[in-house]
């Protein structure tokens, strides 16, 4: 029996799905519960922006990068720095949410995987965040810089500015100092850009 072969994403739903998890971000900007699905997000859109690169097309690549930027800049902030910190808020919707994130957190069904998912605490997330996302940031930054799109090297500009600016305290001195090359190398290559 052969194996099914590989037919690329409907790009209309890839878009779609994009906005909508964009749009989650831009009106639910709960820094907690945004901590809960961060591993989960991240992996899928970094995968995807893998996978469009291959593809070459650069609108959903530019896309993607965009909203993993919203992500890291959404999830990876100081405390305390803008976004809804999970406390109270008048919103109804944000309170249905966190309800939410709090009976998933309790769960006798998910109690394994909270534990080992970063966001449980300030410092594990920190510590989880360091170990596992500079690789794949720094990947995702140099494949970008080298784009033939100009859509896709303007949203690795983007994506440096989150990297260098928003979410620097986050990081451990050697990570930063790692992100701080690989992003700066991506924006003094793009100078020259006729963008």
């Amino acid at each position: 029996r052969l194996p099914p072969r590989y037919t690329p994403p409907d790009s209309l739903l890839c878009t779609q799905a994009l906005k909508t998890l964009r749009s989650f971000m831009d009106h639910v900007p709960v820094v907690k519960a945004w901590r809960a699905l961060f591993p989960g997000c991240f992996a899928g859109i970094y995968r995807f922006i893998l996978s469009q690169l291959r593809l070459t097309t650069h609108k959903l690549t530019s896309d993607a990068v965009g909203t993993l930027t919203k992500l890291l800049s959404l999830t990876l902030i100081e405390p305390g720095s803008g976004a809804v910190e999970g406390g109270s808020d008048n919103s109804n919707a944000l309170d249905q949410i966190q309800a939410l994130v709090q009976k998933t957190s309790t769960s006798k069904d998910m109690l394994t995987v909270q534990q080992s998912t970063p966001g449980n605490n300030e410092e594990g997330f920190k510590e989880e965040i360091n170990n596992r996302l500079l690789a794949p940031l720094s990947v995702v930054v140099n494949l970008l810089s080298a784009g033939k799109s100009a859509k896709v090297r303007l949203s690795a500009t983007k994506l440096c500015k989150a990297i260098l600016l928003d979410t620097r305290n986050i990081w451990t001195i050697e990570n930063w100092e790692q992100l701080e090359v690989t992003s700066m190398e991506c924006c003094l290559s793009l100078l020259h850009d006729h963008n």
